[in-house]
């Protein structure tokens, strides 16, 4: 997508001439990184822009009133269930859950229970690309095949077309070198075919808690397995991440601010919802609990405020990203390391966003040390000052460009007002959603700037800069959206 600049040096009513220099944005036939959707099912998740799914692993109904107060709006499976007594609390507690479809759970499909209400989705079993144990034989069998995984998806989709299928596989995602994957161990070819047997896509791996000396510490590999699940689904289905935020192996835990980082980062490299992984062990694999983060204070305040913030900016993170829209330049700090050549994981990882007049600029550290960055956000011309949310400080962004300095794991959510204050949206007044540029480009559609729907093209413009005048002499950056 290449942005192209619009002028009154082309003639005001030659508008065909000017959309030659427009590139075509297939939009809506290509999947939007960031957006949630759930409208082909119809008993599935709310479609809705300001929802965003903020799930816990394996909890006891009993607390789903104490997960709902930290910002958790699912459970994802039920310890041998679904029982009749876990979704009536669940439902007592207005959680939504993705459920195994057990014999009871298909009693349910068959009468249309009213129970069936707060189920928006039916689980594979977990983990199927992990070696898989025999009680039978006390050894490990290879991982399910992606095959039986297929089966199984057709199997539980036939009986309820009406929900999604949930797949959660192992850190083999985000490690090649994985034994638990036993013969299929650096084996990532299985994952493109494994991927087919479901429509949401989650995967799971701890590096804070890690007692592996190839994973531990290294948080991006968190980011890598997204975004590598993102790219083996093509970006064509809902992707979720698992989230720690508790000592699993009895060796150590993430800290808040390394859990904050787990979440942005997840976020940036394509992630549409998270998931918390709150069970304890001892580093000789004994249970202690499975709601470790209800028990840790600091840990259960640092969670909620995560899911606070990513409740409230759910209409951003459900809007479109800006592919090309900005640049990051390392002013301190190595930029070219082994694990950017390798793993492809930028040094400070960005996403850009607009919503409602304001760009977002998402930013993650992703090394253990610190460093400074020079973002540059294309088309913003000027002077402008850039909040940086959940902190007291602003920063100022001259002609789009800013710099800001990163400790370890640092996130970063920077929103920058672009709107014009005087109310005129492109430098025209308007009324009842549209403006008129006359004969320049006629009547606009602009209540969803910066995406505007142009009645004499018939096809949606995207200005990045909605305080541009689109006749000055300056113009504004313009992508078209040709369908």
């Amino acid at each position: 997508m290449t942005p192209h600049r619009s002028s009154t040096e082309y003639p005001p009513n030659n508008r065909s001439r000017g959309l030659l220099l427009a590139i075509c944005l297939l939009l809506l036939h290509s999947p939007v990184i960031g957006q949630n959707s759930f409208s082909q099912w119809e008993n599935a998740h709310p479609n809705d822009p300001g929802f965003v799914p903020i799930g816990v692993w394996l909890q006891n109904p009993s607390r789903a009133e104490a997960y709902a107060e930290i910002g958790i709006n699912l459970y994802i499976g039920l310890h041998q269930g679904p029982t009749e007594a876990q979704l009536k609390t669940l439902r007592d507690a207005g959680m939504r859950v993705i459920a195994s479809q057990n014999t009871y759970a298909r009693s349910l499909i068959d009468t249309n229970d009213p129970l069936l209400e707060i189920v928006v989705g039916w689980m594979q079993q977990d983990e199927p690309d992990n070696a898989q144990w025999n009680a039978s034989t006390s050894q490990y069998d290879p991982p399910l095949t992606p095959e039986v995984i297929q089966d199984r998806y057709a199997g539980f989709s036939s009986y309820d077309p009406t929900r999604p299928v949930y797949l959660n596989l192992s850190q083999g995602v985000a490690w090649d070198g994985w034994i638990g994957r036993g013969t299929r161990t650096n084996r990532p070819e299985d994952y493109p075919e494994y991927q087919k047997g479901a429509d949401i896509l989650s995967f799971d791996i701890y590096p804070a808690a890690s007692t592996r000396t190839d994973i531990k510490g290294n948080l991006w590999r968190v980011a890598y397995g997204t975004k590598r699940l993102r790219e083996w689904t093509d970006a064509d289905k809902p992707v979720w991440t698992f989230i720690e935020c508790t000592d699993i192996h009895g060796g150590g835990k993430a800290t808040p601010h390394q859990v904050r980082a787990l979440v942005w980062m997840a976020f940036i490299h394509g992630a549409t919802g998270i998931e918390y992984f709150a069970h304890e062990f001892s580093s000789t694999g004994s249970f202690i609990t499975d709601h470790g983060v209800l028990r840790d204070t600091a840990m259960r305040d640092a969670v909620a405020a995560i899911n606070a913030q990513v409740t409230d900016l759910a209409p951003v993170l459900n809007s479109p990203s800006i592919e090309k829209g900005h640049t990051v330049e390392m002013v301190t700090g190595v930029t070219d390391d082994p694990i950017r050549q390798e793993f492809g994981i930028e040094p400070v990882a960005t996403m850009l966003k607009h919503q409602d007049g304001a760009a977002y600029l998402f930013a993650v550290r992703m090394r253990d040390n610190p460093a400074d960055a020079r973002f540059t956000i294309d088309g913003l011309e000027g002077v402008h000052e850039v909040e940086v949310m959940g902190e007291t400080r602003t920063l100022a962004v001259d002609n789009g460009v800013f710099t800001d300095q990163f400790g370890a794991w640092d996130s970063r959510i920077y929103r920058i007002a672009t709107a014009d204050p005087s109310g005129r949206v492109y430098g025209y007044e308007m009324e009842d959603g549209v403006i008129n540029t006359g004969d320049f480009l006629g009547y606009l559609y602009a209540e969803k700037a910066p995406w505007t729907y142009s009645y004499a093209t018939g096809g949606w413009w995207y200005v990045p800069d909605p305080a541009s005048d689109l006749t000055s002499a300056e113009g504004a950056w313009i992508y078209v959206l040709n369908l």
